[in-house]
């Protein structure tokens, strides 16, 4: 969820690259955790959006850039 939020709180230029690696990194850590371990990745998705607005903006902003990633984490909540 961390890698969600950083990667929405980036600015543009010099960190663009930046946001992608996050993005990649962030989708490759909740398909491997959908895969291995659901309950942990559902509990740590509650407890970053139960963190306040500004967190779940940022996961929610980085979700609508990555549709399947969003799909795969919707169906495990």
């Amino acid at each position: 969820m961390h890698k969600l939020i950083v990667a929405d709180r980036r600015l543009g230029g010099a960190d663009a690259l930046k946001v992608r690696k996050d993005r990649a990194q962030a989708a490759f850590l909740i398909e491997a955790l959908a895969e291995t371990r659901p309950e942990d990745l559902a509990e740590a998705y509650h407890a970053a959006v139960d963190a306040g607005p500004a967190c779940r903006k940022g996961i929610a902003a980085s979700l609508k850039r990555m549709p399947a990633t969003e799909k795969l984490l919707q169906t495990l909540l």
